[in-house]
């Protein structure tokens, strides 16, 4: 019988990342508060999260414990093979605890769903990463979710410009076109999401990290470093990717050698945009706090 990794480690790390953007990141707080109180109304919601669903289904037989990590990956990234019965609007938290667990079980799992899971793994600008396969559908016509039917050209890459931070140590990508995704609140048709947009969602994170020192208070606060990834990124910076994943969270850090210590990178949802700067803030703190994990 498999064995599900127990989440409440998960849990306590998540509140004490968000508790350490608060503390010691500037820009926490600096502007209105008006996307706090939405992000709270969106994990208050009546119902249930996608997740909840699914766990719901195992418990009552319908589907099983393999069907149920493969359905939490469609919930996490927002994909449309989600059965309908699963998908709420309300948003959940904690995507990397989903991650982990799918990881952790991978090799127990079938090949066929073993090759399902595989792409959601890989970096949003390698070619077979699920980032990717989806922006070819909609090359192809099949999907239009990534790009806005309105870019006449489109790159073999969605991901494809970068900026650093000062201190050498971080690499922040974001898409050279237009990404159409659902709103941020998953209710109403999608948006356009330009790439001046991006940029400067790019541009504040970058801020934020070169501002703050926050790999650097990370590193005194936790006394380790985080895990190299050689040059997986074209070089061994830490990556963090603003893109278009429309699921229930805002983040999701990836570890590239399961079990950790292991590199990782990081992917925060562009649907934010640049409204919502405190979300993205703390978003920022929370996914860099599990790379140091």
């Amino acid at each position: 019988m498999n064995q599900r990794p127990n989440a409440s480690r998960m849990i306590i790390l998540a509140i004490l990342a968000l508790l350490i953007c608060s503390i010691f990141l500037s820009g926490c707080g600096e502007q209105s508060l008006e996307d706090v109180v939405e992000y709270q109304e969106l994990v208050s919601m009546e119902g249930d999260t996608s997740l909840e669903l699914i766990e719901k289904a195992v418990a009552e037989g319908d589907i099983t414990y393999e069907t149920s990590l493969l359905y939490k990956m469609y919930a996490v990234y927002g994909d449309d093979k989600l059965p309908e019965q699963y998908r709420s609007p309300k948003k959940f938290r904690n995507a990397n605890g989903v991650i982990k667990e799918v990881q952790l079980m991978m090799d127990t799992l079938s090949q066929v769903t073993q090759d399902e899971l595989a792409p959601f793994f890989r970096r949003p600008n390698d070619p077979e990463s699920y980032i990717n396969i989806r922006y070819r559908e909609a090359m192809s016509g099949d999907q239009t979710f990534l790009i806005s039917n309105a870019n006449p050209q489109r790159p073999t890459n969605i991901v494809s410009e970068s900026i650093d931070s000062e201190n050498g140590l971080v690499k922040i990508w974001y898409p050279s076109v237009t990404t159409n995704v659902p709103p941020y609140s998953g209710r109403g048709p999608n948006i356009d999401v330009p790439p001046g947009t991006a940029k400067k969602m790019a541009e504040r994170l970058k801020k934020a990290i070169d501002d703050d020192d926050i790999m650097e208070r990370f590193f005194d606060l936790l006394q380790r470093n985080i895990v190299k990834d050689g040059t997986r990124g074209g070089d061994d910076k830490l990556d963090i990717y603003v893109v278009p994943i429309r699921g229930g969270d805002d983040g999701t850090t990836t570890c590239e050698d399961s079990p950790p210590p292991c590199s990782t990178f990081i992917q925060i949802n562009i649907s934010m945009e640049l409204s919502r700067n405190n979300i993205l803030i703390t978003t920022l703190a929370h996914e860099i706090f599990h790379s140091f994990q």
